[in-house]
């Protein structure tokens, strides 16, 4: 199998309907989870395959889109009021929408009604960015192979049918780099509990938002530890943790033995593995499985199983 052929047109061909949606649709509603849906993919996955393909986030994508836009009205139709066309393409206010411009032509709104057609031209082509329409394989190849050389060296990876998990947990909203106080919270309750032995214990994060997409202060976790059967049918409203159950059913398993630094790297790892085998995410529970104790001790690597739901 060629290069060309690792990337399955299942993919190829979502992101290609979404932009030909968001080009389009660039005065409505272009969030991610509206996209999400039309690409039939959760918009927690969906995210990092449009980054992975195009090279660029599905938010800078509609918002070089919009500002191109604008840039072509503005040149064309001078005395167009700035203000009106910023709200109706979905920027929340002027001020907003001028620095965005600013930043990513040079100059503003204002001194580019002012410039001519040749120079205008010459700033698009100078400013252009990463993800050309329609998405290429070979842009894909080359966002890809520094993460596919990274996971030889660094994971093993593939579908397995996982058993029934039984878990104690707190959810964690907020920042997802505190979410290891909550893994600690934990970790003191789990400490008086004479049954559990949490010396060696399985420790799991489930993830419910994707910190590159969601508002930090809506961002949720939830910092489980596994339990067994008997304990799990004890826990009820007296105790300060809850008790949740992931069912059995068919995961993409990545097994990784790395330093904080590298988990980014290992959920690429993850996606690329779904786009080149043709996978596809169903709806279900996406988590991290410590195999040890390393989320409370500093400077060490983490031994973890990555599983997506598919």
């Amino acid at each position: 199998m060629t290069k060309k052929e690792q990337l399955q047109p299942i993919y190829e061909n979502s992101v290609n309907q979404v932009i030909n949606y968001i080009e389009q649709n660039l005065s409505n509603d272009l969030s991610l989870n509206t996209l999400a849906k039309i690409a039939n993919i959760s918009p927690y996955h969906f995210h990092r395959i449009f980054s992975l393909i195009c090279g660029e986030t599905i938010h800078q994508f509609v918002i070089r889109k919009r500002i191109e836009k604008i840039a072509s009205i503005l040149i064309n139709k001078k005395f167009t009021s700035i203000s009106a066309l910023s709200y109706n393409y979905g920027f929340d206010n002027p001020t907003s929408f001028s620095r965005a411009f600013k930043n990513y032509y040079g100059i503003s709104a204002s001194s580019l009604i002012k410039k001519t057609t040749g120079s205008f031209k010459k700033i698009i082509k100078h400013k252009s960015k990463n993800c050309k329409e329609p998405v290429s394989v070979e842009d894909y190849i080359c966002n890809a192979e520094s993460i596919k050389d990274w996971s030889k060296a660094n994971a093993k990876i593939n579908i397995v049918n996982s058993p029934e998990l039984k878990l104690a947990y707190l959810r964690h909203k907020g920042s997802f780099y505190q979410t290891l106080d909550t893994f600690k919270r934990l970790k003191r309750w789990a400490d008086n509990v004479k049954s559990l032995n949490t010396a060696n214990a399985k420790w799991l994060m489930l993830v419910h938002d994707n910190p590159a997409v969601a508002s930090e202060e809506l961002i949720t976790q939830s910092a489980g530890i596994l339990i067994g059967d008997e304990f799990y049918d004890k826990i009820s409203v007296e105790y300060e943790v809850s008790k949740m159950t992931i069912p059995s059913g068919k995961f993409l398993k990545g097994e990784f033995n790395i330093h904080e630094k590298d988990f980014k790297n290992a959920w690429d790892a993850m996606s690329i593995c779904m786009i080149e085998n043709n996978y596809l995410p169903r709806d279900g529970y996406y988590f991290e499985l410590f195999h040890t104790n390393s989320l409370f001790l500093s400077a060490q690597k983490h031994l973890i199983d990555i599983y997506i739901s598919v």
